[in-house]
């Protein structure tokens, strides 16, 4: 079994600041594949809106990143992610995207040591990445607990707790 651990859950439950807070401690962390993308389209020029009218090519360039990152990587070295593969079926499945053959392919195999997932923050705030309503947004949280259990994987939910508190929970998990 690898040593790769998910930070899950919906749009705005905290991922990416947990994420950092781990990285301050010392963990290796992978950022968000899907911010980096959105990030280089908007360096070039294309909004976050346009960059999205073709959602199902987004998500492919997601997967396809993530994949890349993966592929450079020790499995044997403890890494955190900032989502994992199968976030992406969660957004597809949100987006009435098909799954497509690639998609299905690549998550067909178990990726993950554990799988942390998010309670949702009271406070949802959209952003130039974060563009779903709070409803969309609860939707897509509920689908990430689905998609990993439905590969079998069992999601250990981080309740809502101050950034210090979450990284404690995950260390926990982690080390035991």
């Amino acid at each position: 079994m690898n040593q790769w651990y998910v930070i899950a859950g919906g749009p705005g439950c905290g991922k990416t600041t947990t994420v950092n807070a781990l990285a301050k401690r010392g963990y290796k962390t992978v950022h968000e594949a899907a911010r980096a993308v959105i990030e280089e389209a908007n360096a070039a020029g294309v909004t976050t809106e346009e960059l999205r009218k073709d959602e199902p090519a987004f998500q492919d360039s997601i997967l396809q990143r993530k994949l890349k990152i993966e592929d450079t990587l020790d499995p044997n070295e403890i890494t955190i992610f900032d989502r994992g593969l199968h976030d992406t079926e969660a957004y597809v499945i949100a987006y009435n995207i098909p799954i497509s053959a690639a998609i299905k392919s690549a998550l067909s195999k178990n990726h993950y040591k554990k799988v942390f997932i998010l309670d949702e923050l009271i406070v949802y705030e959209q952003n130039d990445s974060r563009i779903e309503n709070q409803k969309m947004a609860n939707y897509i949280h509920k689908l990430h607990i689905q998609v990993y259990q439905r590969y079998g994987m069992k999601p250990i939910m981080v309740p809502v707790m101050p950034v210090e508190d979450r990284v404690d929970f995950i260390i926990e998990h982690i080390e035991n």
